[in-house]
């Protein structure tokens, strides 16, 4: 997970978050990982877009009852299908496509007891014959 990006506004628009962005999927392939995540606020979602990113939700549960917690978050959502799930025996993630801010009820699923929400951008990384660049 990439905590974050920040390129100074007299700098921008010159390519520089692209190639930071680049070295960092050059790093994360040589370290064997599949994708990069990072979080983002809606001001920002229109260049990780154009860098091949998509809007995720990523909703967390802990606890004993996590399994109905992420039940009833699901209702919540409309029952949409994970495309990514982690369970590490205390805490349960689950990772779904979302196609904008608006898609995400983000304030009913934090009222929801031991649950948290958050929307974060992902995007694969390219296997080994495939180039990393975002850049144009």
């Amino acid at each position: 997970m990439i905590g974050e990006v920040a390129v100074a506004t007299p700098i921008q628009r010159r390519g520089i978050g692209r190639a930071l962005l680049d070295e960092v999927a050059r790093q994360a392939r040589r370290r064997g990982l599949a994708d990069l995540a990072l979080g983002a606020d809606e001001t920002v979602a229109g260049f990780y877009r154009a860098c091949g990113f998509a809007p995720t939700l990523q909703v967390t549960t802990t606890g004993p009852d996590r399994d109905e917690l992420m039940a009833h978050a699901s209702a919540i959502l409309g029952h949409p299908r994970p495309t990514t799930e982690q369970d590490d025996g205390t805490r349960r993630h689950v990772w779904l496509p979302i196609n904008d801010y608006d898609d995400a009820p983000l304030d009913e699923l934090n009222t929801v007891e031991a649950c948290t929400a958050f929307i974060m951008f992902s995007r694969p990384l390219p296997t080994a014959e495939q180039p990393v660049a975002t850049s144009k």
